[in-house]
């Protein structure tokens, strides 16, 4: 394990590692990636020192939280770990709602069932 630095996030009392580990890649960006490889990716990374990890409901429509949330919680990492995630996207069943024309233009490989939609209300 390496020791990474510590950083105060903002004016927050939390703290962060200096490097952290984005999920995108690892949620269908442009190839397909299996959960064995997803919590691979994770569990190497926090043996490397890596405590703050990000993921958000657009990536791979809910695969990265859903994934990250697993692997944190089946290797009993939960506590150890600064995960960050966004507002502003609802994930809602794709079979209900109708897929956003967005500037992404991403096509998420075997993403989970959900679309997102805008919601940046207080309960969004």
């Amino acid at each position: 394990m390496t020791d990474l630095e510590l950083r105060t996030l903002g004016k927050s009392k939390v703290k962060v590692t200096s490097l952290g580990l984005g999920t995108v890649p690892l949620s269908g960006f442009n190839t397909d990636v299996s959960y064995q490889e997803f919590e691979a990716t994770i569990l190497a990374g926090y043996s490397a020192g890596i405590r703050y990890f990000d993921c958000a409901p657009m990536y791979g429509f809910g695969k990265s939280e859903h994934y990250l949330g697993h692997a944190l919680r089946a290797n009993g990492l939960r506590q150890n770990v600064v995960v960050s995630t966004k507002v502003g996207r609802v994930l809602k069943p794709a079979s209900r709602t109708k897929k956003l024309e967005t500037v992404y233009g991403i096509e998420w490989i075997d993403p989970l069932p959900f679309l997102d939609t805008y919601d940046y209300t207080y309960d969004g």
